[in-house]
C-alpha cells in the first residue's frame, strides 16, 4: 500500500512537472513567435492585414484559450499527490518536505488560477476595448497595469514549478527505511537468546535462563 501511494505520488509530481514545463517554456513562446513574429512578415495564402500587434492578440487569445486547462489538470495532479503523500505517512527520509512542497505548489496554483489570472485577464480585456475605442491614454495605462499582474502571474507559474519539481527530486530519492536499519543489528543478540532459551534443558536450565535474561536485558539497553 505504502509502496503503491509512493509511486503514485511520484507520477503525479512527474506530470505536474512535466506539463507546467512544456506549456510555459516550449509551447506558449512558440506561439507568441509563430504569430506575432514569424506570420505577420510571412503571412499564409488568403492572409492580408496580420500585423505583429494583431498576431499579438491572437497570440494572447490562444495562450489564454488553453489556461482554464492547464490551471485544472495542475489542480487536479497536484490534489493526486498530495492524497497519495497523505496515504504514505511518513515512510521515507523526505516524506514529509514532499507533502509540504505538494501543499505549497497546490496552493500556489490554485491560488494564481482562482485570483491573479482573472483579473490580469480582465485588465488585458479592458485594454483592448480602449483601444478599439480609440481611447488611446486609456489604453495605454491599462496595458501597464496588465504588465504588471502579468509579471506577478509569471512569477507564481516559475515559483511553483520550482517547487514542484524539488518534490519531483525529492520523491524519486530512494527510500530510507531506518526502522529496519536501526533493527538489524540486535538480530544476531536476538538469535544468540532464543538459542539459549532453547538449550535451557538438564540440571544447569535455571542458570541457562538467567543468562538468557541477561541477554535479553542487554538488548533491551542497546535499543535505548
Amino acid at each position: 500500500m505504502i509502496a503503491a501511494c509512493r509511486t503514485v505520488r511520484t507520477v503525479a509530481l512527474g506530470l505536474w512537472a512535466g506539463g507546467a514545463i512544456f506549456f510555459s517554456f516550449l509551447t506558449t513562446p512558440r506561439i507568441f513567435h509563430v504569430l506575432r513574429d514569424q506570420l505577420p512578415h510571412n503571412p499564409p495564402p488568403g492572409v492580408a492585414g496580420l500585423t505583429p500587434e494583431v498576431g499579438l492578440r491572437l497570440a494572447g487569445d490562444t495562450v489564454g484559450a488553453v489556461f482554464p486547462s492547464y490551471f485544472a489538470a495542475q489542480i487536479a495532479v497536484g490534489a493526486m499527490a498530495v492524497g497519495a503523500g497523505l496515504l504514505a505517512g511518513r515512510h521515507g527520509r523526505w516524506s514529509r518536505s514532499v507533502l509540504a512542497l505538494s501543499i505549497v505548489a497546490l496552493a500556489i496554483v490554485t491560488l494564481h488560477g482562482l485570483t491573479v489570472y482573472p483579473h490580469s485577464t480582465r485588465i488585458l480585456d479592458e485594454h483592448y476595448q480602449a483601444a478599439d475605442a480609440g481611447d488611446a491614454a486609456r489604453a495605454a495605462s491599462l496595458r501597464k497595469t496588465f504588465g504588471m499582474w502579468h509579471g506577478v502571474s509569471q512569477m507564481l507559474n516559475l515559483v511553483a514549478i520550482l517547487t514542484v519539481v524539488v518534490a519531483l527530486v525529492l520523491a524519486a530519492l530512494p527510500a530510507d527505511d531506518r526502522a529496519a536499519s536501526a533493527a538489524t543489528p540486535l538480530r544476531p543478540w536476538v538469535e544468540e537468546f532464543q538459542a539459549v532459551e532453547h538449550r535451557a534443558t538438564g540440571e544447569n536450565a535455571e542458570e541457562q535462563l538467567r543468562l538468557a535474561d541477561q541477554l535479553r536485558l542487554g538488548d533491551l539497553d542497546r535499543l535505548e
